[in-house]
């Protein structure tokens, strides 16, 4: 058993350790953060959404009305307008969805996320009792949830099952040939970020990890030894680092025009 495992075990009546899909879930896990790396600023500075109150541009309309997608809401079975052409108090809703492991993708392993677009009061009313994506049929994020009904049912009772809901704050731990809890860890997925591993089972050691807005953060080093060098951006920039954990040290930035710094 890895010493990362353990210590989540350790933690798991404070956390809420529960298995789902031969996945360990930890909920409200608080060590998701980036080791302090002083003034380089790595730190995401926001979550990356899992769906909000959306203003929908005329451009954006066209292309949900066009040939790739339905062409319609889904719930109101109307054509997609700019939001400020919706009638008073109307707006829009998405909710995020992932595709995992799907062929088309470059690299399968990647978690890649779209959106379900909808008229939000149309969609409260379909998930107020039950927490579904109309759609889908599966659990939309509590933060969702609970934005919509402070919109359309502000002080109303929450119901039970809300608590039950995947969260921002969830933590997956995912591992290959898994029966449970044991098995060789290889990626470990919240709202915020993915992070991913190799290595023999009870000697993985961080490799990756994908910030909100695609940036990649790169690790060289053993279990507990991990040290960042190099973050890749996805305007094609590249920055190198220097450095043990938790020390490291900007060297260059090399950028795609071949400029460096």
């Amino acid at each position: 058993m890895s010493a990362r495992l353990a210590q989540v075990l350790r933690a798991g009546q404070a956390h809420g350790v529960s298995v789902h899909n031969n996945a360990l879930k930890v909920a409200d896990l608080d060590d998701v953060a980036l080791s302090n790396l002083g003034t380089l600023s790595l730190r995401p500075a926001a979550a990356l959404p899992t769906g909000e109150f959306w203003s929908l541009s005329r451009e954006e309309a066209d292309e949900r009305n066009g040939k790739n997608n339905d062409g319609v809401e889904p719930l109101t079975q109307e054509e997609y307008v700019r939001s400020q052409d919706l009638s008073d108090g109307g707006e829009y809703f998405r909710v995020r969805y992932k595709y995992r492991n799907t062929p088309s993708f470059k690299n399968p392993d990647a978690a890649k996320y779209l959106y379900y677009m909808f008229d939000a009061e149309q969609l409260w009313k379909s998930t107020r009792t039950q927490g579904l994506n109309p759609l889908s049929r599966e659990e939309i994020w509590r933060e969702n949830w609970r934005e919509l009904h402070d919109k359309y049912a502000p002080g109303a009772p929450e119901p039970d099952f809300v608590d039950d809901l995947p969260s921002l704050d969830d933590v997956v731990f995912v591992y290959k040939d898994s029966g449970g809890l044991t098995g060789r860890l290889v990626r470990e997925e919240l709202a915020r970020s993915v992070t991913y591993y190799e290595g023999y089972e009870g000697e993985e050691h961080k490799v990756r990890k994908q910030l909100p807005g695609g940036t990649m953060l790169h690790y060289e080093g053993d279990e507990g030894e991990e040290h960042l060098v190099r973050s890749v951006r996805p305007n094609g920039s590249v920055t190198h680092y220097e450095g043990d954990a938790g020390e490291e040290r900007l060297v260059r930035t090399e950028f795609p025009d071949g400029e460096g710094q």
